[in-house]
């Protein structure tokens, strides 16, 4: 018999080692395959992976970096926005009159507007790279495979805050 046991924390990795000996003094021991931290390691028949520094638990530690979202979304989210704005600041500096920010604003939107979004992506995605390398010290592949699941959450929540933000400014 083949039993797997997965553990995602340290107390399901103590309870599962505990299950995995307690199976083992069976008269027909089962092979146990685990994936989990340091006590399925030591206890298991094959061990398969390793989840000890896996520490993004859901997308509650994404939100604990309140800093980042505060400026960095809403400022790529404007960006994105420019082609629609700058018309509308022009005419309200007096720097320009209603038919020229209409025709200027067609240009913009017509034209550029991919122009805009994907600037506004890219310096969002460089805003990120330049987070996970001085905040979080990913700075090599190892680390990044280590933080993936942080990395991977972190990326998702800031492209679908940044598209939301986007949309509500328009």
């Amino acid at each position: 018999m083949k039993i797997l046991i997965i553990a995602g924390e340290i107390s399901s990795d103590i309870y599962g080692a505990q299950l995995a000996r307690a199976l083992s003094s069976k008269a027909q021991p089962p092979e146990v395959y685990a994936i989990g931290g340091p006590h399925l390691k030591a206890v298991a028949t094959k061990f398969l992976y390793q989840v000890s520094g896996q520490h993004a638990i859901g997308i509650y530690e994404i939100f604990k970096q309140k800093k980042f979202f505060k400026r960095v979304v809403p400022t790529m989210a404007f960006l994105g926005g420019l082609c629609c704005f700058t018309p509308i600041v022009l005419v309200l500096l007096g720097l320009s009159s209603v038919g020229f920010a209409a025709s200027l604003a067609d240009t913009l939107y017509g034209t550029y507007k991919w122009a805009f979004r994907g600037v506004a992506l890219a310096l969002l995605l460089a805003a990120l790279g330049w987070y996970f390398y001085k905040k979080e010290n990913v700075c090599s592949l190892d680390a990044l495979k280590q933080k993936r699941r942080k990395v991977i959450n972190m990326i998702l929540i800031t492209l679908i805050s940044a598209i939301v933000a986007y949309i509500i400014w328009l």
